[in-house]
């Protein structure tokens, strides 16, 4: 794919999988929300322990409509298992490592004077919590969560409301991620990407980006993609 014509302005990163490893247990934790879920008479066939927990959760909204259930009570069921995902969160943060190379590259956008920001499914205080701990916070100059928008990605509000914080053009956004929510969420706005490829996707969920590159050839390879959106 081609290079926009608008040089970037600011970068907006992905979280776990680009920035650092979340050594989550992603299926006991998808386990305690089905529970949770079930014990509020959704049918466990309807949800899939495969699918990421907030695609479950757009299904159970839809079934609790069905089901008529009060929306006093869905918010509640809801809070409910927030504070499952929060748990998990913390615990991931506690165990996060940085990617290999990633501290550099940070550093080579803020001396080209980009800025940066955090672009991620994670709550913003479990986000914050985590570039603490690998002491990479000082890079960003702001968080975007999931409970800082409406529509989180790869819904266009994500990283609009990025855009409108930064006063930039969709052009002058450069989106980087590991997922293929991150690039279809670039790709929503006309926002230029770069996705990273590890193992846990293929190159086809990361169809759309502009630029590829292997986690493992981070160092050399990524600020090289960086530099031709300047």
């Amino acid at each position: 794919m081609s290079v926009p014509e608008k040089k970037i302005k600011a970068i907006a990163w992905d979280l776990d999988g680009t920035l650092v490893y979340f050594n989550i247990d992603f299926i006991q934790a998808r386990k305690n929300v089905i529970e949770i879920f079930t014990e509020h008479g959704v049918d466990p066939s309807d949800l899939n322990i495969q699918k990421p927990i907030l695609e479950n959760v757009k299904i159970v909204k839809e079934k609790f409509k069905e089901m008529k259930i009060s929306k006093k009570k869905v918010k509640k069921i809801l809070k409910k298992v927030e504070k499952s995902i929060i748990k998990v969160e913390s615990q991931a943060a506690e165990n996060a490592n940085i990617v290999d190379g990633i501290r550099e590259i940070l550093e080579f956008c803020h001396q080209k004077q980009l800025k940066q920001a955090i672009y991620t499914l994670n709550t913003n205080e479990s986000a914050k919590k985590t570039l603490k701990k690998i002491k990479i916070l000082n890079y960003f100059d702001f968080i975007v969560g999931r409970d800082d928008v409406v529509n989180s990605k790869p819904h266009s509000d994500h990283l609009n409301y990025i855009c409108k914080k930064l006063n930039l053009s969709n052009q002058e956004l450069l989106i980087i991620g590991d997922n293929s929510r991150d690039i279809e969420g670039a790709n929503n706005i006309s926002a230029p990407s770069i996705g990273i490829l590890t193992f846990k996707h293929s190159e086809n969920d990361l169809k759309g980006a502009n630029f590829i590159i292997e986690q493992k050839k981070i160092t050399q390879d990524l600020r090289k993609a960086i530099k031709t959106f300047l």
